[in-house]
């Protein structure tokens, strides 16, 4: 186990009980909910990075991670699961533009206020042109 998922876990700690402290002994910000948030976010991963760590740090759990980490090397190099993983991602995102298309005609009939209606129609286009530029880049690569 690498000593930087315990150096990063215990980064994310000190952020969260530094970032509630600011909202506790610090000057009166009205984004106090969001900073709370950020905290609360933090803590869990923190907290399960050095939990992992330790874990599989153990004398007796190392043969194990170790046979882990071969397994989910030769899995991430399959050829079949690679066509699986692209595969399942063209069809989340076909899955999702339709989605935000049909989200977007919905909200138009509903008359909700034009800000939300035009944040959703440029995530729609942001991610249609997300998705066409990627794969252009991609042919380009491959």
């Amino acid at each position: 186990m690498k000593k930087s998922m315990l150096y990063t876990g215990i980064g994310y700690l000190i952020c969260s009980i530094t970032l509630i402290l600011f909202v506790k002994l610090g000057p009166n910000v009205s984004f106090k909910g969001v900073i709370i948030g950020f905290a609360s976010a933090l803590i869990l991963p923190g907290t399960i990075m050095i939990y992992k760590y330790i874990r599989w740090s153990k004398s007796q759990n190392i043969p194990i991670y170790e046979a882990r980490i071969k397994e989910e090397q030769i899995n991430l190099n399959d050829e079949r699961k690679i066509r699986i993983r692209d595969k399942s991602g063209y069809i989340t995102y076909t899955i999702m533009t339709w989605v935000l298309l049909f989200a977007n005609l919905i909200f138009s009939a509903m008359k909700i206020k034009t800000v939300v209606l035009v944040a959703l129609w440029a995530l729609w286009l942001f991610q249609y042109i997300c998705g066409v530029v990627i794969s252009k880049y991609l042919e380009k690569k491959l």
